[in-house]
């Protein structure tokens, strides 16, 4: 029986390198959570459901009475996890150039694919950008948003049934 001997740190060096890439570790995020903070900063008046829904989420009530989406997540949860991204935001103001992870998971994210329903099943209209690098519009001081895609909004309407 032998005993393997730990690699040294050369092989172990060798070994992350040679696929040439660098792992980045942390959250992927969701798209639906990227269009909410986007939604809530485009209208700081604009409800936490409101911006939630905006974003894609999609929530009923429960015969038991508890309100939640369609990942079986309370509406309190959800309220909580985009207070905090705009907490994050806001503490951590950052620069095009110096990107903070939020910024980041929110300008690497395609929001067209955001899309939902209102608690009484009427497709909500996202005005949410189609663009992969959304960040410049968190700062911008005219802040208008584009129009939804009406080819994707009923290739969507497709699945919903």
């Amino acid at each position: 029986c032998s005993q393997q001997q730990p690699p040294t740190a050369t092989q172990r060096e060798t070994a992350k390198g040679e696929n040439g890439r660098k792992s980045k570790l942390g959250r992927k995020g969701d798209p639906r959570m990227h269009a909410a903070v986007v939604a809530r900063s485009e209208d700081p008046k604009l409800g936490l459901r409101d911006a939630l829904e905006r974003g894609g989420f999609v929530f009923f009530r429960e015969p038991n009475g508890n309100v939640v989406d369609t990942d079986n997540i309370a509406l309190s949860q959800r309220k909580n996890q985009l207070s905090r991204r705009l907490r994050m935001l806001k503490q951590n103001p950052c620069k095009e150039s110096d990107e903070c992870d939020v910024c980041e998971d929110i300008s690497n994210t395609n929001f067209s694919s955001a899309q939902g329903q209102n608690g009484n099943g009427e497709t909500l209209e996202k005005n949410v950008p189609e663009t992969k690098n959304v960040f410049p519009i968190l700062n911008s001081k005219k802040r208008k948003m584009p129009q939804s895609d009406p080819k994707l909004d009923v290739a969507l309407s497709q699945f919903r049934g």
